[in-house]
């Protein structure tokens, strides 16, 4: 438990360190990417494919829609 622990410290920060040229963190890119792909595509869609909560998936899509990055609209069918 405790290396596996290590072991993903150490790759969220070679991660980070990798894109702060960017302004972007891991879990910005991760998302970023995945809405690449899947455009048009819910908060709730994405945390499944992200294994991230809904509650840490708005946080970030948040901050990234707050940096200009994405644009965010409510689900004509469901208006969330």
């Amino acid at each position: 438990g405790s290396l596996l622990r290590q072991a993903q410290a150490a790759f969220r920060q070679a991660g980070d360190t990798a894109l702060a040229d960017l302004e972007l963190t891991l879990p910005q890119f991760a998302l970023l990417t995945l809405i690449g792909a899947y455009e048009p595509i819910s908060g709730a869609a994405l945390a499944r494919l992200s294994v991230a909560t809904p509650q840490t998936v708005d946080s970030v899509l948040k901050n990234l829609a707050r940096a200009g990055l994405i644009a965010r609209a409510p689900d004509p069918e469901h208006g969330r």
